[in-house]
C-alpha cells in the first residue's frame, strides 16, 4: 500500500451514519437571496444530528446547466412558472459566495464532510425547455437520441422518449467537458470528495436507447473515463495533503450495473472508488446491498445504500416508520451508514433516528414489500430488479409465497413489542376465503375495509390485517404465505398491491 493509498484510506473511513443528498434546488426555494436564508432551507438545523455528510449537488436540470460559479459552465439563471420560481443564483454570487461555497463554509463550521455531486446524466430539460442547455442545442449528434426513436411502451425500447435530451458517453467530447467541469470544482472548491452520481438518469450509451445491454468497449471507455477522474483528484488532493475521495452513486445490483456500462467490479479492483452508494430509493425493504457489501469490503471500499424515492416521508409513500424499517435492513445487510434521497427538511426526525443501533430499535417501524409502480419507477426500469415486488397477481387455490425482510431479533421483544400484518388485495370480495401464513404459521386475518363502498360479496380492494406473534418473526427474510381457497371466478384474478408489517411499541405500563 503506498503513503497515498493509506492516506486515502483514513479519509475515507471517517464516520458516516447518514450522507445527505441535497438536490441543489434550495438556491430556487429559499425565501430571499441571502446566505442566511438559502441555509435555513435545507442546511440549518443538520448540526447535532446523525447527518455526517452532506452531497451538495449543483446540476440545474441537465448537461452543461449549473447553479455554482463553474469557469467551465454557464451559470443557469433561468425560472420556470411552477417549478423554479425564483433563482437565487447570481444574487448569492454578487454577495460574495455561491451556493456551493456557502454550503463547504456551513459543513466546515460544524466538522460536517462535504462532497460535490453530479449527475452524470439529467434529462429534466426533456420536459422543461428552458432547461436545455446551449452546449445540447449546438450539438444534436451529442445525444443519444435519433431520427426514429419512438419510444412507446413496449415496441422494445426504454422509453426512449424520456431520454430524448441524454448526452452519449461514447462521444469523447462529451467525456471531456464533464471531465472539465468536474476538475474546475476539484480545483477550485475546498470540497472532501465528488460524487458521481450514475442514477441520474441511468443511460449513458446508444445500446441501452435500443433495449439491449452495452458492449465490453463501453464498459472500458467508461472505466477509463473514471479512471482519469480518480487520477486528476489524486493529482489535486497530493499537493494539499487532503485527498479527494470518490463516491459513485449506481444500481445496487453488479449486473444492472454493467447492463448500462459501469463496470463497478473493476472500478473497486482498480482502487478507482473510496465509496460505493447501491441505490435502492425504488426497492428500499426488499433491495438487496450484499453482493455490493461483499465487494466493497473485499477492498476496503465502504458501502452506503441509497434510500429515499417513492417511500420518502411526506411524499405518499410509507412515511418515516418506513425509511426507519429501510435502514435497519441495510445497517442488518452489512451497510456503513446510510445516503438519503429526496428528502431535504433539515429539522426532520429521520436524521436523529436512522444513523444509530439504538435509535433505530427504539423508533417504531414498517417492514414492507416493494411496490414497483409504473408511474415512479419509470425511467429506471432496467435497472430495477423486479422479482418479488408487488403488484403481484394470486393464483385461486395455489399458495404464493412472498418474501418480506425484517432486519431484527423480534422475538427478544415480546411484550415490547405489538406486530400487525397488512395486506391489501385487489379484484378481492369480501366473502372469498383468504388463508395467510407467516413461515408456515397460520394467521388469523380479519378485514379492515372494503373500499369504494362495497358490498360483501362485490368484487373489488379488500384490506386484511393479522396480529403477529414477535416469536414468528425471523431476523432476515420472513415468508408470508396467501391463498384463496374459493371456487375461481372467470374475469376476476386478484392481485396483491400491499404486504407490510407494521411494529410499535407498547406504552411502558403494559410492559409491566
Amino acid at each position: 500500500m503506498s503513503d497515498w493509498t493509506a492516506v486515502r484510506q483514513k479519509a475515507s473511513s471517517r464516520r458516516r451514519r447518514v450522507i445527505f443528498n441535497n438536490d441543489g434546488d434550495d438556491v430556487f426555494l429559499a425565501r430571499e437571496p441571502t446566505p442566511a436564508a438559502f441555509l435555513a432551507t435545507r442546511c440549518t438545523g443538520l448540526e447535532g444530528t446523525h447527518v455526517d455528510t452532506i452531497a451538495y449537488c449543483t446540476c440545474a436540470g441537465g448537461f452543461d446547466n449549473y447553479s455554482h460559479e463553474s469557469r467551465v459552465a454557464p451559470l443557469f439563471t433561468a425560472t420556470i412558472d411552477f417549478v423554479l420560481p425564483q433563482n437565487h443564483a447570481r444574487a448569492l454570487i454578487d454577495q460574495g459566495r455561491d451556493n456551493l461555497t456557502l454550503v463547504i463554509d456551513f459543513c466546515r463550521a460544524h466538522d460536517l464532510e462535504v462532497f460535490w455531486s453530479i449527475r452524470m446524466n439529467d434529462v429534466h430539460d426533456c420536459w422543461y425547455p428552458r432547461m436545455l442547455s446551449a452546449f445540447k442545442q449546438n450539438h444534436p449528434d451529442l445525444l443519444l437520441w435519433r431520427p426514429g426513436d419512438r419510444g412507446r411502451p413496449g415496441d422494445g425500447m426504454v422509453e426512449p422518449h424520456m431520454y430524448a435530451t441524454a448526452v452519449d458517453y461514447g462521444r469523447p467530447e462529451v467525456r471531456d467537458h464533464y471531465f472539465d467541469i468536474i476538475r474546475d470544482v476539484c480545483e477550485r472548491y475546498d470540497i472532501d470528495g465528488v460524487e458521481l452520481d450514475f442514477l441520474r438518469n441511468p443511460i449513458y450509451f446508444r445500446p441501452n436507447m435500443e433495449g439491449r445491454a452495452v458492449t465490453a468497449g463501453h464498459l472500458d471507455t467508461m472505466t477509463a473515463f473514471v479512471r482519469r477522474i480518480r487520477t486528476m483528484a489524486d493529482a489535486i488532493g497530493r499537493p494539499r495533503g487532503k485527498p479527494i475521495l470518490i463516491s459513485a452513486r449506481v444500481p445496487n445490483m453488479l449486473a444492472a450495473c454493467q447492463y448500462i456500462g459501469l463496470d463497478v467490479e473493476s472500478w473497486v479492483e482498480q482502487d478507482l472508488l473510496d465509496l460505493i452508494i447501491p441505490s435502492i430509493e425504488f426497492t428500499p425493504f426488499t433491495g438487496d446491498i450484499t453482493g455490493m457489501v461483499a465487494l466493497g469490503h473485499s477492498r476496503q471500499v465502504l458501502v452506503y445504500p441509497c434510500i429515499g424515492g417513492p417511500h420518502q416521508p411526506g411524499a405518499g409513500g410509507i412515511g418515516f416508520a418506513g425509511w426507519a424499517g429501510a435502514a435497519t435492513n441495510a445497517w442488518a445487510n452489512g451497510a456503513d451508514g446510510i445516503v438519503t434521497f429526496n428528502e431535504f427538511d433539515p429539522q426532520h426526525p429521520a436524521w436523529r433516528i436512522i444513523g444509530e443501533a439504538d435509535t433505530l430499535r427504539a423508533a417504531d417501524k414498517v417492514y414492507a414489500v416493494d411496490n414497483l409502480n409504473p408511474r415512479v419507477t419509470r425511467m429506471h426500469e432496467h435497472v430495477i430488479d423486479r422479482a418479488g415486488r408487488l403488484p403481484m397477481p394470486l393464483e385461486w387455490g395455489q399458495n404464493t409465497d412472498i418474501r418480506l425482510p425484517a432486519g431484527e431479533d423480534m422475538a427478544q421483544r415480546r411484550g415490547r413489542i405489538a406486530l400487525l400484518l397488512l395486506a391489501k388485495i385487489e379484484s378481492c370480495s369480501m366473502s372469498d376465503r383468504v388463508t395467510f401464513t407467516l413461515n408456515g404459521t397460520v394467521l388469523r386475518a380479519e378485514v379492515l375495509s372494503g373500499t369504494e363502498g362495497l358490498a360483501p360479496g362485490s368484487v373489488g380492494t379488500v384490506t386484511f390485517t393479522a396480529r403477529v406473534d414477535p416469536g414468528a418473526l425471523r431476523c432476515g427474510d420472513n415468508t408470508v404465505g396467501i391463498q384463496f381457497t374459493d371456487q375461481r371466478r372467470e374475469n376476476s384474478q386478484p392481485v396483491l398491491t400491499e404486504l407490510s408489517l407494521h411494529l410499535r411499541r407498547r406504552p411502558e405500563s403494559s410492559t409491566g
